[in-house]
């Protein structure tokens, strides 16, 4: 069936697992990158505004201010023009080293990618498919939304089949192909240009010498003949540059009249040029490992937009809506179910049915062109575009922040308990930031908006994948507090030992002190005794005793009386103490 329109919005999940973000090539050295800040934000007035803050928040604030929120998104756009086209520089004289500058090149190629009509050929079949606003500050033109507290973001393009292309089975069959774009290069659907040839330049301008003056691409062009259009040769510099950045090389060569057939780019490469500058590229400085993570296995979410012609039968719908947001083939047969029995399915209104899964999202409107109400012309435009891609883009978001937080907790080390203890603060702060900015029961004022954000988080098992994560760090808080009461239990014991020990040495202490003492005091009281002796022995004392009792043996005879028996008292509770100990 022929369709009005339609539309695949891919969506590339990833991670950086380099915890400074601001080191990438992106946000480092943005003049040198291939994306800009955007300026496109959501409406405020669909959403709540606090809603709206996740995409708005971040607008024309540079990365160094302190207004900057790390927990909302920052948004990015392709550079619509570059001052170093690698097509201008082709085609005129350039300086060899501007040339040299290899991501230069990547401008030019993603320029030309971006403006240039497409056809994809795969397993004998070919569709004409161009991107969609290419280039244009449009929600639909290429994107980066990332979301710094997390280090997530998705990288969003969309594409459209063209002319009598565009209908229903080779839309279904499109998204499937294009499913997974990490797949064997010979297997992989080939994208290629439609027309090799790119806008003439004068006679002057089209010289051998300024065809290609990199020693890399004038090497290329000697090899394709002298017969050779110039502008045909300057798509396969092109084409030829994209592979090799990519770091491959094109296993068949190029025959005279079908360059067109042997020269293509695949999805693997375009989300590799479009990932340039977040870790494709090699950097500068050795040391540093900026690496990116896939989220989704090679996988992309798709958004799909459908506005057929002429009503489907109540199978062709059913079927639709099976498909197309899981990315099925025609192989795959739906369920014996009926679109309104589908729980994966949202009938928003009479026409209009929205279905969203674990792979993807689609909303379709089953109208008949000449029979539909006069808003549905612009509907993409002025609904899906400004509002429904949002809510999915903040479901999404919030799906892969659950996902990379799962894989923080799958990766802790609670083996090294400082090292443990330390990740999972952190995750415990990334949670929290993405439960207070990101995770929402409603988003709207809007009935119709709400029940498709409510239909997202339960396709994408946003709500499942939370619960599942809270219960994962309750766990994992359980076994730390345990932990931790254990090592308080153990802390005490020792503590307690300590004292005991130092305890029995103040006592042991003590002993030999007093012992010390006694001992001291008997050896200062002999010779005052004996001073003392002689006065008396001299008659200035009363003698009360015989003379042959001298006074200080009576005073050292008082001395022991008294201290012997607590000294004996003292040892005895000693030894009576280690007795008891023992046993």
């Amino acid at each position: 069936m022929q369709l009005q329109n339609a539309y695949t919005v891919f969506l590339y999940p990833f991670r950086l697992e380099n915890e400074d973000w601001k080191q990438y090539p992106l946000f480092q050295d943005p003049d040198r990158s291939i994306w800009q800040r955007s300026e496109v934000h959501v409406d405020d007035q669909m959403l709540f505004e606090h809603v709206a803050k996740f995409f708005n928040a971040n607008t024309n604030t540079e990365l160094s201010s302190p207004k900057l929120d790390h927990s909302q998104c920052l948004i990015y756009e392709l550079k619509q023009s570059f001052k170093d086209s690698a097509i201008d520089r082709i085609a005129q004289s350039a300086s060899q080293q501007v040339l040299q500058e290899g991501r230069n090149n990547v401008q030019g190629a993603i320029q030309e990618i971006f403006t240039s009509p497409l056809s994809l050929r795969t397993k004998g079949k070919q569709y004409q498919v161009a991107f969609y606003d290419g280039l244009d500050k449009s929600t639909m033109s290429p994107k980066i939304y990332f979301v710094p507290s997390t280090r997530v973001g998705i990288l969003s393009f969309a594409m459209q089949l063209q002319g009598q292309d565009q209908q229903l089975d080779r839309l279904v069959s499109f998204n499937n192909k294009n499913a997974v774009f990490y797949r064997d290069m010979k297997k992989s659907p080939k994208f290629r240009f439609q027309n090799l040839t790119i806008e003439a330049n004068s006679p002057e301008q089209q010289t051998e010498q300024e065809v290609v003056t990199d020693p890399e691409l004038q090497q290329l062009a000697n090899g394709w003949g002298a017969d050779m259009p110039v502008e045909r040769k300057k798509c396969l510099a092109i084409v030829d540059k994209i592979w090799a950045i990519c770091g491959l090389k094109r296993d068949a060569a190029l025959v005279p009249g079908k360059e067109d057939e042997n020269c293509f780019f695949t999805m693997h490469q375009l989300v590799h040029l479009l990932m340039y500058d977040l870790g494709s590229r090699k950097l500068e400085v050795e040391k540093a490992k900026y690496k990116l993570k896939n989220i989704n296995r090679g996988r992309f979410h798709t958004f799909t937009f459908v506005q057929t012609q002429a009503t489907l039968s109540d199978e062709a719908l059913n079927a639709a809506l099976f498909r197309l947001p899981r990315k099925f083939g025609a192989l795959y047969a739906p369920p014996s179910t009926t679109a309104a029995e589908n729980k994966s399915v949202v009938r928003t209104f009479r026409d209009i049915y929205m279905s969203t899964t674990a792979e993807g999202s689609c909303i379709l409107l089953n109208t008949d062109q000449n029979t539909q109400p006069k808003y549905f012309a612009n509907y993409s435009k002025n609904t899906v575009e400004k509002r429904y891609i949002w809510i999915y883009l903040l479901a999404l978001q919030q799906r892969i922040a659950m996902i990379n937080t799962s894989a923080k907790v799958s990766e802790l080390d609670l083996a090294n308990e400082a090292n443990g203890t330390a990740q999972l603060e952190e995750v415990f702060k990334s949670l929290s930031m993405t439960q207070l900015k990101a995770m929402f029961g409603e988003i709207a004022h809007n009935s119709q908006h709400n029940e498709f954000y409510e239909l997202c988080r339960h396709g994408l098992g946003v709500n499942r994948l939370f619960a599942e994560l809270k219960q994962e760090l309750e766990d994992l808080n359980l076994i730390l507090q345990q932990r931790y009461e254990k090592k308080r239990l153990e802390q005490e014991r020792q503590l307690t030992e300590i004292r005991e020990k130092e305890a029995k040495v103040s006592e042991r202490q003590n002993w030999f002190l007093n012992l010390a003492i006694f001992l001291l005091t008997l050896l200062t009281l002999i010779p005052v005794c004996h001073d003392f002796n002689e006065l008396w022995q001299k008659g200035y004392f009363w003698k009360p005793f015989p003379s042959q009792w001298p006074f200080y043996k009576l005073i050292v005879a008082l001395i022991f009386t008294a201290y012997l028996p607590w000294l004996f008292y003292k040892i005895y509770t000693q030894v009576w103490k280690k007795k008891r100990e023992k046993h």
